[in-house]
Order: C-alpha cells, then sequence, then structure tokens
C-alpha cells in the first residue's frame, strides 16, 4: 500500500492537516485507544467506516431501543486499509498516512456517515454562547458554507445536540443531578443561606416528626433577607403573608415548591423564603417557619393569606408572634382564606350535596351574599336564615357540611371578619408561579432539581433589580391602576363640602347620598410605606378614612378622591416625593444582585481555596470511594476553561453531558395555569 510521510512542528498543525483531508474526502479518522504517547507507539487513527456494527450491547443482555438510521450504519461490516500514524519524537511529530480506501465510497456519497468537525461545532458554540437563535445561526451557515460541507447540512436538532455537548448549564454543578443539588445546598450553607436540609434516608433527631424518607430543602438568599428587613423597618415591622405550593417544578414525583411572599408597598409580592420537599406535612412547615425565625428574625404578619389547608395556618401559628404592639397601636394576626379557593369549595359541595339546578343556584347565591357581607351583624343573621333554608329543604347533607366545616371558619372567608385588610385572594402568589414557570423554567415540564433551583436564584435577583428600577423611576402605582384612576375618575364628579380642617362632607347627585371623610394626614405628606398611590392626586390609604362600605374594601375610595381632588384645586399643591429617600434601598439591592470588583473576588476566592484545600485533604483521605470528587474536579478544570474561554474567543470541550431516560420529553409544555374566575 502507498503512504506519505509527513512532520509536523506542533499537534495543532496535525489537527489542522486532518481536518482538511476530512474535508476533502468527507471521511473521519478516529482514534480507538486514546490520543496519549506512550514511549516509541504511535496513535493510530482508523477509518470511521471500519468495524461491524454490533447489535447487542456486549454488558447488557437487551436488544437496543432505537431504530436504525435510514441510511444504515456507519460500520460497513470490515476494516478500511486507510489509516493515520502518529509517533512523536524529539521536537516534532512524523505521520505515516495510508491515503487509499477500501469497501466504501470515498467523496459526496459518504457524506452522510460523516460527522461534523470540531472546529465547526466549536463554532457553533460560541454563536450559541453569544445569544444568537437557531434559526439565524442556520441561515448564516447556509450563506457561508459550501452545500457540499458537512456543516451545511444540520437542523435545529444537531444545534441542541451541540449546546448540549459543549456548554455548561448555567445552574449544573454535575451531570448527576442528586450530586449537583448537594453541591448547591453546600454553597448556600457555606454563604449562610441555607436555612433546613433534610436527604431522604436522614433521620432528624431534633424533629422526629419529618418523616425518614421526607426530602427537605429550605433556603433564604441574602437578597431576599436585606429586602424584608428593609420592608419591616419601613412599615413599623408590620407586613401581609401569602404563602401556597404549586407542583411540576421537576421530574420526581411528589416534589413541590412552597414559597413564602410579603406585599411591598409597590403593590408587589416578593418572595423571602423558599421550601423544597417531596411531603408537605405540619411538621414539616413548622420547622420551615421556625428556621426563618432562628437564621433571620421574628415576623409578625398583620394578614396571612392560605388557601383552605390548615397546615399553612396551623404551623405559622406555632412559631412566629401573633400579636405585635407598637407605640400608639396594637396588631393582631388575621388568617384569611383565598376568595378564590373558598369559592371553588363552594361550587364542588353544592355539586356534589345537593340536586337541582335551581336549588344548586339559590344556595350558591346565598353563599356568594353572606362571603361578601361586610356587617358582621347582618351575616349572623344571614347564616341563621340560610341553616332555616336548609331545613325547611331537607337538605340534610350540606346543611352538615355547612355546620362542620363552613360556618365555624367564618372568620377565615367572611369579608365582614376582614375589614381591616386589604388582600381578599392569594393573586399575589399565583402570580409568582406563573412568572416562575413560564419565565424562568420557559413553560416546559423541568427535569432537573438544581435547575429549578437556579430558578429561584435567578427570580429574585430579576425581581431585586425590577424593583431598584422602579425606584430609580419613581414608579408607585405598578398594578391595580385601571382601578385606582376609574375610582379618581368617579370622584371628581362629586360634591364636597368641608365641614373643619379635618372633616369634609362628599355628596353623590346620582344616589343622594353623603359620606363622612376624615383627615389622618396633611395633604402634602408623601408616605414611603404605601407606593400604590393614585397617580392624578398622589394619595394612598393613610391619608384618609371614609365611612362608605367601599373603603373597607378598597381603603381608597372614590370619596377620597373627591376630598382629594377638591383640596388640589384649592390650594394648587400635592405631595412630592422625595427620590433620596430611596438612594439607600438602591444602594442595598446593587450590592447584593450585582458582582462586585473582579480582583476583590479573586483574592476572597484564592483565599477560599486556601482554606478548603487545607481541610479538605485530610477528609479525601479517609474515603473509601473517590469517584465522586473526581468528577468535581473535572467539573471545576471544565468551568475555569470555559471562563477562559471567555476571554480568548475560544470555547472549550467540556465532558459530555450524561442523558437519564425520562417518560416525557424535555421540551413539552407544562399545563396552562388555572385563572382565577368566579361565578
Amino acid at each position: 500500500m502507498s503512504s506519505k510521510i509527513l512532520k509536523f512542528e506542533h499537534i495543532s498543525d496535525f489537527e489542522k492537516w486532518k481536518a482538511e483531508e476530512e474535508k476533502k474526502k468527507f471521511i473521519n479518522y478516529v482514534a480507538l485507544r486514546g490520543k496519549t504517547f506512550k514511549g516509541s507507539r504511535p496513535v493510530t487513527f482508523y477509518c470511521r467506516r471500519s468495524g461491524t456494527y454490533r447489535l447487542h450491547r456486549p454488558l447488557i443482555k437487551k436488544k437496543r431501543k432505537r431504530f436504525m438510521r435510514s441510511q444504515g450504519s456507519c460500520k460497513m461490516g470490515m476494516y478500511c486499509t486507510s489509516t493515520i500514524e502518529v509517533y512523536k519524537e524529539d521536537s516534532y511529530y512524523t505521520v505515516k498516512y495510508y491515503p487509499n480506501h477500501f469497501g466504501h465510497n470515498v467523496g459526496k456519497l459518504a457524506l452522510c456517515f460523516m460527522n461534523m468537525l470540531k472546529e465547526d461545532e466549536k463554532f457553533i458554540a460560541r454563536q450559541k454562547v453569544q445569544g444568537i437563535p437557531d434559526e439565524r445561526i442556520l441561515e448564516n451557515i447556509e450563506k457561508t458554507a459550501h452545500f457540499e460541507e458537512r456543516s451545511v447540512r444540520i437542523t435545529k436538532q444537531h444545534i441542541r445536540n451541540i449546546t448540549n455537548r459543549y456548554i455548561e448549564k448555567k445552574h449544573r454543578f454535575h451531570k448527576d443531578d442528586n450530586v449537583s443539588v448537594q453541591i448547591f445546598a453546600n454553597q448556600l450553607k457555606l454563604t449562610n443561606e441555607l436555612l433546613y436540609h433534610k436527604q431522604i434516608g436522614e433521620v432528624d433527631l431534633n424533629n422526629p416528626g419529618i418523616p425518614k424518607d421526607a426530602y427537605v430543602l429550605a433556603f433564604m438568599f441574602d437578597a431576599q433577607k436585606e429586602l424584608l428587613k428593609t420592608h419591616l423597618e419601613t412599615n413599623e415591622h408590620v407586613t401581609k403573608i401569602c404563602t401556597d405550593s404549586t407542583h411540576n417544578i421537576c421530574q420526581y414525583e411528589g416534589f413541590k415548591l412552597t414559597a413564602m411572599l410579603y406585599v411591598t408597598d409597590l403593590n408587589n409580592g416578593m418572595p423571602f423564603a423558599f421550601l423544597v420537599s417531596n411531603t408537605l406535612t405540619e411538621e414539616v412547615f413548622k420547622v420551615y417557619v421556625e428556621s426563618i425565625k432562628t437564621k433571620f428574625r421574628p415576623i409578625f404578619a398583620h394578614t396571612f393569606m392560605t388557601d383552605d389547608d390548615p397546615v399553612f395556618r396551623n404551623g405559622w401559628k406555632l412559631v412566629m408572634p401573633q400579636i405585635f404592639r407598637s407605640l400608639q397601636t396594637k396588631y393582631s394576626t388575621f388568617y384569611l382564606n383565598c376568595d378564590w379557593h373558598t369559592d371553588k369549595a363552594f361550587q364542588k359541595n353544592v355539586k356534589e350535596k345537593v340536586k337541582g339546578d335551581d336549588d344548586q343556584a339559590s344556595i350558591y347565591d346565598n353563599l356568594k351574599t353572606m362571603m361578601n357581607e361586610l356587617d358582621e351583624t347582618l351575616f349572623l343573621k344571614a347564616c341563621e336564615i340560610f341553616k332555616f333554608f336548609l331545613m325547611k329543604k331537607k337538605l340534610d347533607d350540606f346543611l352538615k357540611y355547612f355546620e362542620t366545616y363552613v360556618e365555624p371558619k367564618a372568620k377565615l372567608w367572611a369579608k365582614c371578619y376582614r375589614t381591616e385588610c386589604s388582600i381578599h385572594s392569594n393573586m399575589y402568589m399565583e402570580g409568582f408561579h406563573k412568572n416562575f414557570k413560564y419565565y424562568f423554567l420557559n413553560g416546559k415540564k423541568n427535569k432537573r432539581l438544581d435547575a429549578a433551583l437556579g430558578g429561584m436564584r435567578d427570580f429574585v435577583k430579576s425581581a431585586a433589580r425590577n424593583r431598584k428600577i422602579a425606584l430609580l423611576m419613581g414608579e408607585t402605582n405598578v398594578s391595580g391602576r385601571k382601578g385606582v384612576v376609574r375610582q379618581h375618575n368617579i370622584g371628581i364628579e362629586m360634591d364636597v363640602v368641608q365641614r373643619d380642617h379635618s372633616e369634609w362632607i362628599v355628596s353623590t347627585p346620582l344616589h343622594d347620598e353623603e359620606f363622612v371623610v376624615f383627615a389622618f394626614k396633611h395633604y402634602s405628606e408623601i408616605c414611603y410605606q404605601h407606593r400604590d398611590r393614585c397617580p392624578e392626586c398622589r394619595i394612598c390609604s393613610c391619608h384618609y378614612n371614609c365611612d362608605c362600605k367601599n373603603n373597607l374594601i378598597y381603603k381608597t375610595c372614590e370619596h377620597v378622591h373627591a376630598v382629594a381632588h377638591w383640596r388640589y384645586e384649592k390650594d394648587r399643591s400635592r405631595p412630592v416625593e422625595d427620590f433620596a429617600q430611596n438612594e439607600s434601598e438602591i444602594q442595598m439591592i446593587e450590592s447584593v444582585t450585582e458582582p462586585s470588583n473582579t480582583s476583590n473576588k479573586i483574592h476572597v476566592l484564592k483565599n477560599e481555596l486556601e482554606t478548603i484545600n487545607l481541610t479538605l485533604m485530610k477528609r479525601v483521605a479517609l474515603l473509601e470511594d473517590i469517584s465522586p470528587i473526581e468528577e468535581i474536579i473535572k467539573s471545576l478544570q471544565r468551568n475555569v476553561l470555559v471562563a477562559e474561554a471567555y476571554q480568548t474567543n475560544f470555547y472549550a470541550l467540556p465532558l459530555p453531558v450524561e442523558k437519564k431516560t425520562l417518560t416525557e420529553p424535555g421540551n413539552k409544555k407544562i399545563e396552562p395555569q388555572n385563572r382565577f374566575k368566579m361565578k
């Protein structure tokens, strides 16, 4: 056989020559036994068409699950005569090349069996790192590459495979999800962000009520701590808290995300702690709340909003304070059920326990009327009349349900007991669930738990940045703007008569009614506790009070807007916000969300690595199986190569990511979230 002798000064020169030769003949050369030079033994690259296709795997006695490709296997059943032998000598590399192939086609007919070259894959990976979409990458390849080249015949699936092989996942610390989550928990522990962690199979002697097979991970990021601390100090340590759980955060059965959030002065929901667990009992939630109290501080909730599950309510009652006293006011916690969940429970039980459409409609209407009644005396009378109506209709099943589950919990769902609260549904929590699943998990059924945990970190950073922008831009009414403006437009058409310096009488021409409005603050004072103010008159609920029923629900009724507008027309002055009040909070948000000085971070990182090296050397020597440690070291080396690639515009090749066999595709969309609709 004819051969060629070539010499190269560097191994990179050989790689370039090899790539050009593969492009010419549309054939790949592969090294079957590694690329390490051992003494005088050469490294041999064989033609990729050499070999025999194995129908069965040698160690696993089961048939291949995937179908054969339509063009068949690249293995032709014999060995090709073309090889490349590389010898390493003192200062150069000698290559002995056998160019003649045997037993298969060479050229365009062999293109279907050719893999993409590494340099082409790295070029596509660099484009993905830059954020270029798949469609644009395919268009660029079609414009620049020749039709006969292998790279021009790729699809979006090829791009996805290259992305998984070359680009390290943002929040993936290890190819094994369990190890990756453990690394995430260890990082939280080092930064003092971990509240509680228990793995499956462990027994917590301090909390024996938690099952042995339970997995519990509770954490609170530094940004959440600082934002909550600022919120509590601004609002005199009184806040409104919502909590609920959501599923479909990962592929594992029973895993749920339980979050607790508070309502900010911008009328937004801000999560301040997360709980990931495969079981949610009263004991688990109690440990979750206790960890917040121990590692952060006790939190008094003026309003605690949940669904009709008593787990959250009971767990909070056992741990957190129920009464808070300020200099002038004494507060107690209001425990509320979400209106939407209450309405849903009413509809379900009416359909199950009452027969006949007419009776179902009348009973449901009575329940809704009682739920929306604002006078406690009228509510109690309505309950007695409703029970008499059920007895008259001989609806014993529904009467038993009402007396057992509905009437004793009236303070949780009746509006007459929540007139001091401005929140009636768990919409803040449902809004968080929607944003997290659709924007940070891309609306797909997430597989790995570490991806969900990373999404939570990204959500907190995004929420903190959005708050900083709102404070910088002076946005005060980011939600509910239409309702406030509608109330304002109704109020400016009303007649206002001043009774004294802090009291006004507002009359409505259409209904011939009069209401009394009292002033708590001077109208020129700006309120920094409630930034969801009217964009026209710049007032909030703490400026005025009215004796109408709408003011009990909305806290700023149309009569209050009428007085504020009347005072503006008289004096031509409105409260002016001092944006300097926001500077300290903006600086705090920047410190916990934006990266610090690189040189300082490198110095701190070096000190941490030296400390970890000294402490781990002795501990690693005691381990019997060091394979997990080797994987972590490889991952660290890979991440360093990735960081260098950003600076040198070259993307290093990481270890391939191992995929698990799953029952659902990774790009399957999640089920649409239920909307809050009431009859």
